[in-house]
């Protein structure tokens, strides 16, 4: 896992030195440095973290929805994408998952949840301080909540 978080970060730093992403508030190089540090923050995060995930921010990109099922698990093509907004003295950030219903579809109490395409985000407001806090959930019915 060490590993793992080790190439993640390796990974941002280099989109951030390759100049990829932005941040919402694109007219300040402070905020943008400020959303990426937010940003890692949940992203690296044990509790609401998915180090499989990656900047830059404000940019879809391709990535691995992982899903539940048998070990070892379900993997969907999708995409990702990072948002961060100033919101006072923190940051509200936002993970947001896009796939096709053709790759997954959640059958909930005999109701289709997914029809074209699906997506569902995450939203965790970090304060000023880098505490986590989880602020809820929203879109399509998810690959990572299949069991």
């Amino acid at each position: 896992m060490r590993i793992l978080a080790g190439f993640f970060t390796l990974s941002v730093l280099l989109v951030s030195a390759c100049g990829g992403g932005s941040s919402s508030d694109e007219g300040s190089g402070a905020s943008s440095a400020e959303a990426r540090k937010a940003i890692l923050r949940v992203a690296l995060s044990q509790e609401y973290g998915d180090p499989s995930a990656t900047t830059p921010p404000d940019r879809d990109y391709d990535c691995v929805i992982h899903g539940g099922g048998p070990a070892p698990g379900i993997e969907i093509p999708g995409t990702c994408r990072w948002d961060a907004e100033r919101d006072g003295d923190g940051w509200v950030v936002s993970i947001t998952q896009t796939w096709k219903c053709s790759d997954f579809s959640g059958v909930v109490e005999g109701y289709q949840t997914c029809n074209g395409e699906g997506s569902h985000s995450w939203r965790h407001r970090v304060d000023g301080k880098g505490e986590i806090t989880y602020l809820g959930s929203e879109g399509d019915f998810p690959p990572s909540y299949a069991e």
